[in-house]
């Protein structure tokens, strides 16, 4: 077995974070759900949302994927 690379995302301070992410995806669907189809803000923030729940507090491996 080779050994898995921990990938590094790095938390972006403007956006914040939930607890767990299931929550954090759920969070992030009701936003973009309840958004203004013009604003690209909410969407952005719904997915960096859910980038620095990972981010934080989940350690994230590369998938070992045979080509």
């Amino acid at each position: 077995m080779k050994d898995k690379r921990k990938v590094n995302l790095a938390e972006a301070n403007l956006f914040g974070r939930r607890d767990d992410l299931e929550v954090a995806f759920k969070d992030a669907i009701s936003m973009i759900e309840s958004s203004c189809h013009d604003n690209k803000a909410f969407p952005i923030t719904a997915l960096m949302l859910v980038w620095n729940t990972l981010a934080v507090k989940y350690d994230i491996y590369e998938k070992d994927v045979a080509e």
